[in-house]
């Protein structure tokens, strides 16, 4: 009801965060470590709704729990609840080769603690800012992917051959993990032949925030391609990921082949997805 609606302030916090998660193939590589948080604050202070932001897999809890989790993702969220003023939406970006994978000391609810106090505490040494939105402009941008997949099983069965020779000689319990990953993903890749789909993202621009959408887990360095189309606008950029579908990873052409896992499985050829970035930039 109109008579229920109240006036409310935008603040935005954004933070750099570190030594808690990174590139999950390589720590040394770049990757967006910014963290966000968006609040709207009523007259008297009162907290009315926020959005919170950081780009990493939800992935402390190993694969032998069989509890309901909200992992880190939820773990961050509540350790910051009170100090924000409420319950946050929260959602990851590019983030489709990031982890903490690195940083672990454990796979258990002990370590889950640690990790998500240590993000959250980092997210609390920022200060928040007031900022200025205006009426949404939304526009959508779309890109076609067609292929016969069929071209690509003898890459795949070689990838596949290579992770059962790394299941077969006593892997450790992380190695193991990620090679279960790899070959169920392998083996799906080996039943797909005819590739047709689309990728659709929504920008929605609110003046000096402009939020993408993206319906898969987009590579870390290729999310600061999306974020750069922004570049000299003024508009602070933010990515939405798994957002609206799930089209599985996008990742950047120089990791096929590579120790990125995430590029024997994408479902887009090499090179195809910083093409298809670089036209959406070109249509904003």
């Amino acid at each position: 009801m109109d008579e229920e609606l109240v006036d409310a302030a935008p603040e935005m916090l954004t933070r750099h965060v570190r030594g808690w998660y990174s590139n999950r193939n390589d720590a040394d590589l770049p990757f967006d470590d910014e963290a966000l948080v968006l609040r709207f604050v009523a007259e008297g202070g009162k907290t009315l709704g926020a959005m919170l932001n950081f780009n990493c897999h939800a992935t402390v809890i190993g694969p032998t729990n069989r509890l309901l989790t909200t992992d880190v993702q939820g773990g961050v969220r509540d350790k910051l609840a009170d100090w924000i003023g409420c319950v946050p939406y929260i959602f990851t970006g590019a983030s489709g080769d990031l982890g903490n994978r690195q940083f672990r000391q454990g796979n258990d609810f002990a370590e889950l603690r640690r990790v998500s106090n240590g993000i959250a505490g980092e997210i609390m040494k920022g200060a928040f800012e007031p900022i200025e939105l205006t009426a949404p402009k939304v526009s959508r941008f779309e890109h076609h992917v067609h292929y016969n997949n069929e071209d690509f099983y003898p890459q795949y069965q070689a990838q596949l051959d290579e992770v059962l020779e790394v299941l077969a000689n006593n892997p450790t319990f992380d190695e193991k993990k990620l090679a279960d990953t790899e070959k169920e993903m392998l083996e799906q890749q080996l039943q797909r032949h005819e590739m047709d789909f689309t990728v659709a993202m929504t920008t929605l621009d609110f003046g000096s925030v402009v939020f993408t959408t993206f319906p898969g887990e987009l590579a870390s360095e290729l999310g600061a391609i999306v974020k750069g189309a922004f570049d000299g606008t003024g508009k602070h950029p933010v990515i939405i990921g798994y957002a609206n579908d799930y089209q599985g990873y996008f990742v950047a052409a120089h990791t096929y082949g590579g120790s990125s896992y995430e590029s024997y499985v994408t479902q887009m050829p090499k090179g195809w997805t910083e093409q298809m970035l670089a036209s959406y930039g070109e249509q904003l």
